[in-house]
């Protein structure tokens, strides 16, 4: 009986150790130079913007990243323009500024970016 269940465990594991590895058949690229890369792949990993944020009264305000992280602490005047600079890695797609009680999520579609705080 021993004998039986040792042949059969056997027979499983050879039958099933031998299986046809899944995968493409893409190239490994030994150089760098080889390597073939979309035109419109963008290599940055980082982007800037430029925030041009209008407040309707003089206080503190903050400027965090989509995790919840201060990017920039700063006392701001009322209805005059507050301007900064930003980076930020190239897949977070929103900044959040909080101002007196309120929130605000400021999408950023593009490099230079004005909002006024209501």
């Amino acid at each position: 009986m021993k004998k039986h269940q040792t042949l059969i465990l056997l027979l499983t594991l050879s039958l099933f150790s031998c299986q046809k590895e899944i995968g493409g058949n893409d190239p490994i690229a030994q150089d760098i130079d080889q390597l073939v890369v979309d035109g419109n792949f963008d290599w940055n990993s980082a982007k800037n913007y430029t925030l041009e944020i209008t407040p309707y009264a003089s206080t503190v305000l903050l400027i965090k990243d989509q995790d919840g992280k201060v990017l920039q602490k700063a006392f701001v005047h009322k209805d005059q323009v507050y301007s900064t600079q930003i980076q930020l890695p190239a897949f977070q797609k929103v900044v959040i500024v909080e101002f007196l009680e309120h929130t605000y999520t400021i999408q950023l579609t593009h490099n230079k970016i004005q909002y006024t705080l209501n």
